[in-house]
């Protein structure tokens, strides 16, 4: 079962009271059951009864093939549809039916459950066709409709980000279609207009991306594909492959694009439908004596209403973060302007502070560290200077205070440079100068304006083989190997310092100068690995499928799941790992359920990978 499941089902026990201690759980952030507005809006504003008719339907189909076909029809109908569409459409009133709002008001529901339903009866076709899974058909009762209902379950089970996408767009789009069969019976013949527009809005709604809809389910979809997703960024799992392949554009800024547009488009359709009905509006409330077209006419212009308080909510929110975005950006200007004029030089007792927490650092005794720092160099770097290069004498250690760094190597048989890591403060680097005629490694440029500690390494090693330093330089190199990589590796550098220290003081640090097998496929799994240096190949069934760099991990889908080694893992030459056992492991993440989610996310990638593999192996054997 997911990690995030479970968690979402013990926190739902929590809040309706089904556990004992509930009220002694802390809520983790991500908990989105607290959010009170939205069920203040579903009790009170917007309040819908459901039934569940049937929990799950398991059939044994996939056609692929006729899933695309029957996606692409409907969307190329919703193309010619809006092909045909005129503005004049807006100006007639809306839901005025033969010079009642009673009678339209009850075409209106009708219709709306009719397409309602005749949504669920496409999502159905489309889920069984592509997964065989349908889960909690429901009967809804809503103020707008009384429909048949599919909850987003299934649509999870659609593995590949293309076909979860059309399966999102589908549903969104398909009350237009829809409309146009409705209109043919006769029942609704001659309130075709009225009907799509009504088509209209229904798709509008699903089209939001804020709040259950086809819409923010899509997005959900593609996040785990953002460049800026630490959950896709942890190396190694179908989606890096994906972006390699595919770059995407930050998803954060079209998802903005969207937003805006989305919320502005809303309301300015909502404000061309009322005030081009405003004048029987106005008739009904207060000429028309029939209180059925007066209650008719509230209850429309209520929801009306609502969906311009929802739109003008959400253009606001966009506005409101934009202005807040520039302001942001002024006050880091304002703040690098007064850096910028500042002396070359730092505070010694704000030094000494940033200095012993380091962890590394933190081992020299107090009056060792002040003579250390005293006979260290204070510099200060712009974006894109370069602090060493790689091939350079290795002659001092850094201490990144302020700003980033990025790590570059050359491509073996290549000029180019890869990006192997980016550090943060506070941090070590340029270890290779503690060896003995020690040249650097890789280079290091600066990212931004940064400030960095230079420590000359014959000052280092002059303290370390005094009689007060109870540690050799392997050691000393070694925990700043660690030091860099919790704060560099895109999932671990966010943690508690104390988290930190737990798998530090757990992990056994392994070297391996020449390319080796670390465990092979089928093997009892009892570690997981975080990946120190260098990379490593995963191997199923004797073919390679992937590389998992450097600030990685692996080893977690045997350990989480009890489980043989699902591939062999063979390391390139010149890696540092730092080992964690099982028991280590399950104590780390019970304690760190963020960090827990994204390695349990990232092991269901591979695991679904490795499978997809293995089937096409067993394939090519037959």
């Amino acid at each position: 079962m997911s990690f995030k499941n479970v968690c979402l089902t013990i926190l739902r026990l929590q809040k309706q009271g089904f556990l004992e201690n509930g009220n002694d759980l802390e809520v983790p952030d991500f908990q989105i059951l607290k959010n009170k507005s939205r069920e203040w809006f579903e009790k009170y504003i917007f309040p819908s009864f459901s039934l569940t008719v049937i929990k799950k339907i398991v059939l044994d189909t996939n056609y692929p093939v006729v899933f695309y076909m029957l996606c692409v029809g409907v969307l190329s109908t919703v193309i010619s549809t809006f092909s045909q569409f005129e503005s004049s459409m807006l100006e007639a009133p809306f839901l005025w039916k033969s010079g009642s709002y009673f009678q339209g008001l009850l075409t209106f529901f009708a219709a709306s459950s009719i397409l309602l339903t005749f949504k669920t009866l496409i999502k159905f076709s489309l889920l069984t066709l592509r997964t065989g899974r349908i889960y909690n058909v429901k009967l809804e009762v809503s103020p707008i409709a009384m429909f048949f209902k599919i909850d987003h379950e299934g649509s999870h089970l659609i593995d590949r980000l293309n076909e979860r996408c059309l399966h999102h767009l589908t549903s969104a789009t398909v009350f237009i279609p829809g409309s146009v069969i409705l209109s043919t019976l006769p029942w609704f013949s001659d309130f075709s207009q009225q009907i799509f527009l009504i088509a209209i809005g229904l798709t509008l709604w699903d089209l939001n991306p804020f709040y259950k809809s086809e819409m923010s389910e899509f997005f959900k979809s593609i996040e785990p594909f953002d460049k800026n997703n630490p959950w896709f960024v942890v190396q190694g799992g179908h989606g890096s492959a994906f972006l390699n392949k595919h770059p995407l554009v930050n998803q954060i800024e079209y998802r903005k694009i969207y937003n805006f547009a989305w919320s502005a488009f809303t309301i300015m359709f909502t404000l061309k439908l009322t005030l081009e009905s405003y004048p029987y509006f106005n008739y009904t409330l207060f000429s028309n004596k029939n209180w059925l077209d007066k209650s008719a006419s509230v209850y429309i212009l209520y929801f009306l209403g609502l969906f311009l308080v929802f739109g003008f909510y959400h253009l606001i929110h966009q506005i409101l973060s934009k202005l807040g975005e520039w302001g942001s950006r002024l006050t880091r200007l304002f703040q690098a302007l007064l850096k910028s004029v500042k002396k070359n030089k730092l505070d010694k007792g704000i030094l000494h502070q940033q200095l012993t927490s380091i962890p590394v650092l933190s081992w020299f005794q107090e009056d060792v560290l002040n003579e250390i720092i005293d006979q260290s160099e204070v510099l200060m770097f712009k974006a894109g200077m370069i602090i060493f290069e790689e091939e350079d004498v290795a002659d001092s250690l850094y201490v990144l205070t302020e700003g980033q760094v990025r790590i570059y190597k050359k491509i073996p048989g290549d000029h180019k440079k890869t990006k192997v890591q980016t550090l943060k403060p506070v941090s070590v680097f340029g270890e290779s100068s503690l060896l003995e005629d020690q040249k650097r490694l890789a280079a290091a440029i600066s990212k931004g304006q940064s400030t960095l500690v230079k420590i000359p390494s014959h000052v280092l090693k002059e303290y370390m083989r005094s009689e007060t330093i109870a540690f050799d330089l392997d050691s000393f190199r070694t925990s700043i190997l660690v030091d860099q990589f919790f704060h560099s590796a895109p999932i671990f550098s966010q943690m508690d310092q104390s988290a930190v220290q737990f798998l530090m003081s757990r992990g056994v640090v392994e070297e391996f100068v020449k390319s080796e097998v670390l465990f092979h496929q089928g093997d009892f799994a009892q570690d997981f690995y975080l990946i120190i240096r260098g990379s490593v190949q995963i191997v199923i069934n004797g073919k390679k499928i992937n590389t998992i760099p450097q600030g990685g991990f692996f080893g977690e889908i045997g350990v989480i799941a009890s489980s043989p080694r699902t591939a062999t893992i063979v390391c390139n030459p010149n890696s540092v790992f730092l080992k964690i056992d099982g028991d280590s492991l399950w104590e780390f993440l019970t304690q760190n359920i963020e960090v827990a989610l994204m390695i349990e996310a990232v092991g269901e990638i591979r695991l679904r990978e490795g499978l997809e593999h293995h089937s096409h192996w067993e394939r090519d054997v037959a």
